[in-house]
C-alpha cells in the first residue's frame, strides 16, 4: 500500500521519476525561490507596508501560473499530447507552487506593530498550526497526489474517485490547512496590523483562485451536481458546531 496514494501514476505522467527530470525539477524549484527572495528583498524596504504588497503580487503570480495548468490545458494538450501534463506540471506547477509558498513563509516577515500580544495569540496560534498541519497530512495521505496535482484535469478518464467524511464539512481541506499555517504565523510572528489584515485577505484571494481555475473545472467534469455540493458546503472553514466531530475524527483517524 502506498504512503501515499497516486504516486505511481503521478511519477509516470509528471516524467519525474526519471533521473535527469527530476534534477530539472529541483533546479527550477531552486531558482524560483532566489528569485523570489532577491523580489522580497529588494521590494520590502521601499516603503511601509511593502511586504504585505510583495507577499500578494508572489501569490498572484503563482496562482496564474498554476491556473494556467487548466486555462491552457486544451493548447497544451493539442500540441503535447499525452505529455501535455508533465509538460504542465514541470513549467507551470513547479515554480507557481514555489512562489506560493515562498509567500507563505513570507507572512513571518511582515512588518507593523504588534497589536495582538503573545501571550494571547499563543493559544489560538498554536491550536491552528498544529490542525493545519495534521490537516494537510491527512489530506494529502487520503486524497493522493495524483488528485492534488490536477493530473485528472488533463486524464479524466483515468480519475479516482476518493470518498471521505471530511467532504461533507469542507470542499477544499488542503486549502483549509493552508489558511491555518497562514493564521497561526501571522498570530504569532507578526500580530501586526498589515500581518492581520494580510490574513484576512487571504481567503479571499483563494476563493478567487477557486472561482477562476479550480471549480470552473470541477463543474464542467461533475455538473450541475456540484454547483449543489458549492452551496451547501462550505471551502475553507466551518462553524456549525455539529461538523466538528467529522472534522476531528478525519484529523485523528484519517476517517
Amino acid at each position: 500500500m502506498e504512503l501515499i496514494p497516486g504516486r505511481k501514476i503521478f511519477d509516470e505522467r509528471s516524467e519525474l521519476n526519471k533521473p535527469l527530470n527530476g534534477l530539472l525539477a529541483l533546479v527550477t524549484i531552486a531558482v524560483t525561490l532566489a528569485v523570489v527572495v532577491a523580489f522580497f528583498v529588494v521590494f520590502d524596504g521601499w516603503f511601509t507596508g511593502a511586504t504585505l504588497v510583495s507577499t500578494a503580487i508572489v501569490v498572484m503570480v503563482g496562482q496564474l501560473m498554476v491556473g494556467m495548468m487548466i486555462a491552457a490545458r486544451a493548447k497544451l494538450k493539442a500540441r503535447w499530447g499525452d505529455r501535455a501534463f508533465s509538460v504542465a506540471f514541470r513549467w507551470l506547477a513547479i515554480p507557481g507552487l514555489t512562489f506560493i509558498g515562498a509567500a507563505v513563509a513570507h507572512f513571518a516577515w511582515i512588518e507593523g506593530a504588534r497589536v495582538v500580544p503573545r501571550e494571547i495569540a499563543l493559544i489560538p496560534a498554536a491550536y491552528l498550526l498544529v490542525s493545519g498541519i495534521v490537516l494537510w497530512w491527512r489530506a494529502v495521505t487520503t486524497f493522493g497526489i495524483d488528485n492534488l496535482s490536477l493530473l485528472y484535469v488533463y486524464f479524466p478518464s483515468e480519475s479516482r474517485l476518493v470518498q471521505s467524511n471530511v467532504y461533507s464539512v469542507l470542499r477544499h481541506p488542503v486549502y483549509s490547512a493552508v489558511l491555518r499555517i497562514i493564521f497561526s504565523i501571522v498570530l504569532w510572528n507578526d500580530g501586526s496590523a498589515f500581518a492581520l489584515f494580510a490574513g484576512c485577505v487571504a481567503p479571499l484571494a483563494l476563493w478567487l483562485w477557486l472561482r477562476w481555475a479550480e471549480e470552473p473545472e470541477l463543474i464542467e467534469r461533475f455538473g450541475e451536481g456540484y454547483r449543489e455540493y458549492r452551496r451547501r458546503v462550505p471551502a475553507f472553514f466551518n462553524f456549525d458546531p455539529r461538523t466538528w466531530g467529522t472534522l476531528w475524527r478525519f484529523l485523528i483517524m484519517g476517517k
